[in-house]
């Protein structure tokens, strides 16, 4: 009898099976390989479906540009949206816990640029992924406002660092070594060639929001399922 309350404890806490629709998630088009609009897929995509399923509920992925998101679940599009935790949130329900933290840096050639401080962002030419300035804090603000030269592009310019066409790039380490091996060309670049300077702080946590509370509490159980 015990074995028996134990188990139903358990599966109450467990909560019942997803009986609603699928779960749209609005989710960034331009982060692989975490996000990968074209095979419908990616690192973080299959998690979310894989934890969604142990519930026994579907996920859609929507994939939207950054400045789409809060529009998209307002608006009932989606039903799910990563977001900064900067103010509560002025649609939706908060997640209990950050669901992705990214961690940028600026990137150079090290024969070119071997060492490289905050500031000097405001005279290279500086290519960052689309709401970097948004994103990465006052200082970076401040040091890229008035360069000319600094571009927010919707797609990860890796290989353009290593044509000269660029002198910093701004991602995360992963990002954007995943896009330049994209290119045969550069498939094979040794990270010895490249410098990677943590001037940009300590990375940014993403936070989800969703659309209704029951929709965060069945995917939190598929994600510690």
């Amino acid at each position: 009898m015990k074995r028996i309350a134990i188990l139903l404890a358990a599966a109450l806490c467990a909560g019942a099976a997803w009986a609603g629709d699928a779960i749209k998630f609005g989710v960034p088009d331009a982060i692989a390989p975490f996000v990968l609009p074209s095979r419908d897929s990616g690192l973080l995509v299959d998690i979310f479906r894989e934890a969604l399923a142990t519930q026994g509920a579907g996920a859609e992925f929507v994939y939207l540009p950054s400045n789409r998101t809060d529009e998209a679940l307002r608006t009932g599009w989606v039903d799910v949206v990563s977001a900064l935790k900067t103010a509560p949130p002025a649609t939706g329900v908060p997640g209990h816990w950050p669901v992705t933290h990214f961690h940028n840096v600026a990137i150079t050639l090290k024969v070119r640029i071997p060492r490289l401080a905050m500031d000097d962002l405001s005279r290279y030419r500086v290519s960052a992924f689309r709401g970097a300035s948004k994103v990465l804090g006052a200082a970076y603000q401040e040091a890229t406002a008035d360069n000319p030269s600094y571009r927010e592009l919707p797609s990860m310019p890796s290989a353009l660092l290593m044509l000269g066409q660029v002198d910093v790039v701004i991602s995360q380490p992963d990002i954007f070594r995943y896009y330049l091996t994209r290119q045969a060309k550069f498939s094979r670049v040794d990270d010895n060639e490249l410098a990677f300077h943590d001037i940009l702080g300590k990375g940014v946590d993403y936070w989800f929001q969703f659309r209704t509370a029951e929709q965060r509490d069945v995917f939190e159980r598929g994600i510690a399922a």
